[in-house]
């Protein structure tokens, strides 16, 4: 049986008022407005998809995947403001009541397949039953947006959607668990596809990203850390690393990152200054252009994820990875990591975990901490003297 759609829509009606205008801000939230595009994968993650298909037309834009089909509180939360099942679940990386909104940039009545549910939105909080339609297997839910904003016109709507599709990166899937699969289609015949491989190798996962239209993969070594929810300690969060790896005569090193923001499931605006990326439940602002500081959670988080570095380096060090590449994406540039910043604490962290721990790789082939390494800058030098006579 599908949701009492009258019920909800009356309701909301009360709970939003007569009028609309005040909620025309949700459409808004983001600088990007094709920002929607995560919003949409980040749903389709949290209800265990494996595929999403993006289908561009000149006049709407259909997504569909095979994840869990909606229920009745998925039409509430994506009728509602900021009352979604996953407002304050840090498990869940949508949140209905916010994300799903950004829609609301290119159309003004949204419509949702899936299960028993066929239903279009208008005014932001109203739903409203629709014909129902049929979905190909294997897809399980299908939303349709029509370009029907009045400030928008519908070829400029196809114009930036297009663009915004064809700007996804295949880091989109570096840190999801479910969706293995991305893919769109333009109008103009043009289609793409992003997958993610994963395997457990040695003591961490090695994931593997590649694209339809591209002969270059991408290869990283991803390290986890289990930690329980504040107020709900059955429940585990993960903080992640994912260092990327370069394929050079036949072996594998570690690949210094120029660009990497902090991903918070997907990429955020939030620059990390690291050679390498991070991620963890971060709270951030309803926009997700900002990560809160002095926030208790986020705290946390950074200094999990020091610790999640500092463990990794002890096994890529028995991996017999720990080469120089390796120290070339730390955090070793004292300008980008001031006290008041966000990352210090890695940076402090590391600096530490550097002299106290074996990481060096030195020219005898072993390993020494910094408090007991010297740098020589010439080649000659390492030569002229023993290690036997150094001591």
């Amino acid at each position: 049986m599908p949701c009492d759609y009258e019920s909800i829509r009356k309701a909301n009606i009360k709970g939003y008022g007569e009028y609309d205008h005040h909620l025309s801000f949700l459409g808004q939230l983001y600088s990007e407005r094709t920002h929607f595009i995560f919003e949409l994968l980040q749903n389709a993650e949290d209800a265990g998809a494996k595929r999403v298909l993006f289908n561009l037309f000149e006049d709407s834009l259909e997504v569909m995947h095979d994840g869990r089909p909606f229920d009745d509180d998925d039409v509430k939360g994506v009728c509602g403001v900021g009352e979604g099942t996953k407002s304050s679940d840090l498990t869940q990386i949508g949140k209905f009541g916010i994300g799903f909104k950004s829609v609301y940039a290119y159309t003004s009545t949204p419509e949702i397949h899936s299960g028993n549910e066929h239903f279009y939105i208008e005014k932001f909080v109203r739903p409203n039953s629709a014909p129902p339609k049929n979905i190909d297997s294997p897809w399980t839910t299908l939303f349709i947006f029509p370009f029907d904003k009045s400030d928008i016109q519908p070829e400029k709507a196809h114009i930036e959607i297009s663009k915004g599709l064809r700007k996804m990166s295949l880091q989109t899937l570096l840190f999801l668990d479910n969706i293995h699969t991305i893919e769109y289609s333009l109008p103009d015949q043009t289609r793409n596809a992003y997958y993610r491989k994963e395997q457990i190798w040695k003591s961490c996962k090695r994931v593997v990203l590649s694209a339809q239209n591209s002969i270059e993969n991408e290869y990283y070594l991803v390290f986890e850390k289990s930690l329980p929810v504040p107020d709900a300690p059955k429940k585990k969060v993960k903080t992640q690393i994912a260092f990327k790896l370069l394929k050079q005569d036949g072996s594998e090193c570690m690949q210094h990152v120029h660009n990497s923001p902090l991903f918070v499931f997907f990429p955020t605006d939030k620059a990390t200054h690291l050679g390498f990326f991070i991620q963890g439940p971060y709270r951030t602002t309803p926009s997700r252009d900002n990560v809160p500081k002095n926030d208790e959670w986020n705290e946390k988080l950074v200094l999990e994820t020091k610790d999640l570095i500092i463990m990794s380096l002890l096994k890529i060090k028995k991996m017999e990875l720990l080469t120089v590449s390796v120290l070339d994406t730390m955090p070793i540039r004292p300008d980008n990591f001031q006290k008041e910043d966000l990352f210090y604490p890695i940076a402090k962290g590391l600096e530490k975990a550097f002299q106290e721990n074996e990481f060096l790789p030195t020219n005898s082939d072993g390993f020494v901490c910094a408090r007991h390494a010297k740098l020589a800058r010439g080649s000659n030098l390492r030569k002229l003297l023993s290690k036997a006579e150094l001591q």
